[in-house]
């Protein structure tokens, strides 16, 4: 089953994506964009560079982070907020379908 979603990328274009469900949001927005400076550990859970917000009415339709990804956020570099989770941490559900996600800005970048 295909899973549908918003994504606001780094220049604010709303984009929509479709994947299988079970993809995660980091991979389909790989498959789509390939963005540089974009999930660089390649799903790990290390580098924090897939950091994505999720859209405050959707953000409890998620399940809760597990400790890797709470701690990978914590540690590392980012404008991180109530609404921050890691792309490669999330696989998308039929729940998920038409949730709006916004690809965080690396302060690197900014």
């Amino acid at each position: 089953m295909l899973v549908q979603f918003n994504l606001i990328d780094r220049k604010e274009n709303k984009i929509s994506i479709e994947a299988e469900e079970g993809t995660t949001i980091k991979d389909a927005i790989m498959d789509k964009l390939s963005p540089g400076n974009f999930a660089l550990c390649g799903g790990s859970c290390i580098c924090a560079t897939c950091h994505v917000y999720i859209a405050e009415e959707d953000f409890n339709k998620l399940e809760s982070p597990k400790e890797d990804e709470i701690e990978t956020l914590e540690t590392n570099d980012i404008n991180q907020t109530k609404l921050s989770r890691l792309s490669c941490q999330i696989e998308l559900k039929k729940e998920f379908n038409n949730i709006t996600v916004t690809m965080a800005i690396p302060r690197t970048l900014t």
